[in-house]
């Protein structure tokens, strides 16, 4: 089990699925070093983790968002609630581009609130219970990939203060392919001001990520793997 650094074109890939993974197995102990080489040198890697069931649900869940008309999807509001963070809506500036961004997703209503603003009518019962099974799927992974990376680091005592402050937010996006052959940006070189940030897509590619020597690579994850991003918070200085 390993990972080759040595390879300029792609990101790391981890498997993260197995059943033998736990804390003090030889497999753990494995894992956590790729882990570890991987978030230093890229920020990122891409991660095998769970079945593909759900995720396929997950994608035609978000097809059928996103088909909806404007009008409809501009129901995504409740100004002053914290749990929703609302529409945005592609604009000149930024026409490839749309979301649907809601917070604590893991500890509230957001998700089926969502749901009832889209389909009022109750028309699609699958959705608010496809994105909560995703979503705690999703933070499964968030706290494996976070109890490695505290471990490598040697600062696991400070995992469960962690958790206690910890929320979950989700973003459903839409990127739409543009109608040119020439390049055009769906969204600019940024980073996440989040802690961790876990990515999944389905078959149109466009992320590319900078490693640690200034190159950029194309992530190219399959519909059933995960992109593992660090945010900013998950950044410290050398003491």
């Amino acid at each position: 089990m390993g990972i080759d650094l040595a390879l300029p074109l792609s990101l790391p890939k981890i498997d993260l699925s197995s059943d033998d993974l736990s804390p003090g197995t030889t497999s753990w102990d494995l894992v956590r070093g790729d882990v570890f080489r991987a978030l230093e040198e890229y920020g990122c890697f891409e991660a095998v983790y769970g079945g593909k069931k759900t995720d396929g649900s997950v994608m035609e869940q978000l097809e059928e968002v996103f088909n909806l008309p404007s009008e409809t999807k501009r129901r995504f509001v409740k100004p002053g609630d914290v749990h929703f963070f609302g529409y945005r809506e592609s604009t000149p500036r930024s026409p490839l581009y749309e979301n649907m961004a809601m917070g604590e997703v893991l500890d509230s209503p957001a998700v089926q609130s969502l749901g009832d603003l889209l389909w009022p009518d109750h028309s699609n019962p699958r959705f608010s219970e496809t994105i909560n099974t995703y979503a705690r799927k999703a933070a499964e992974l968030d706290l494996l990939v976070k109890r490695l990376a505290f471990e490598a680091l040697g600062v696991e005592k400070y995992l469960d203060s962690h958790i206690e402050h910890l929320t979950h937010s989700m973003t459903l996006s839409k990127y739409i392919a543009p109608n040119t052959m020439e390049d055009q940006i769906g969204m600019g070189i940024h980073t996440d001001k989040n802690f961790l940030t876990i990515l999944q897509q389905n078959h149109v590619d466009g992320l590319e990520v900078q490693a640690k020597d200034g190159r950029w690579i194309r992530a190219t994850p399959s519909p059933s793997t995960f992109i593992v991003i660090v945010g900013e918070l998950f950044l410290a200085d050398p003491f």
